[in-house]
């Protein structure tokens, strides 16, 4: 009983290492990088535009960020399909918002772009600025994530291996 229990326990150990290995290879340094020029590449489409128009993209992206965020603070094994995911999605309301408060400009409410820029100066839009700051947070959150997604999966991976060797 004893040995089968010991055999039961060197498999887990084993199937545990293997998929700590994948996790941590999808990790590659190119493929980190892919995501970073990405997200810089659609921030910087996002404030050429100077404007926020759609909030919905805003929220299902910091949502999503979010739960890759908590993961990565509870010391959950953090799977590249989900940094994937996350940065697409992040990307769509980059790509289409200003993540810039400084730079926000709300062309909706006003039809002369100079004016809405004097009113901004004056006034600022809030509701606009707010959304930026999320999507700034986001955008800044997400790339730490993705740091510490590679770190962990590294230090896992690392100690699932000391651990089927002891």
């Amino acid at each position: 009983m004893l040995i089968e229990e010991q055999s039961r326990r060197y498999d887990r150990l084993v199937s545990r290492r293997v998929e700590l290995g994948k996790a941590s290879a999808e990790f590659t340094d190119s493929s980190i990088q892919s995501i970073r020029a990405r997200l810089m590449d659609a921030r910087d489409r996002g404030l050429a535009s100077k404007c926020v128009t759609d909030k919905k993209a805003i929220a299902a992206a910091t949502r999503i960020v979010r739960s890759v965020v908590q993961k990565r603070k509870r010391g959950e094994l953090i799977k590249y399909s989900d940094v994937e995911f996350a940065a697409s999605q992040l990307c769509v309301a980059l790509s289409a918002n200003c993540s810039s408060a400084s730079a926000v400009i709300d062309i909706s409410k006003k039809k002369n772009y100079f004016l809405q820029l004097l009113f901004n100066m004056v006034h600022g839009d809030i509701e606009a600025r707010k959304e930026a700051l999320k999507l700034d947070e986001a955008y800044r959150s997400l790339i730490d994530a993705i740091e510490g997604a590679k770190r962990n999966a590294d230090i896992s991976y690392t100690e699932a291996v000391n651990s089927e060797q002891r």
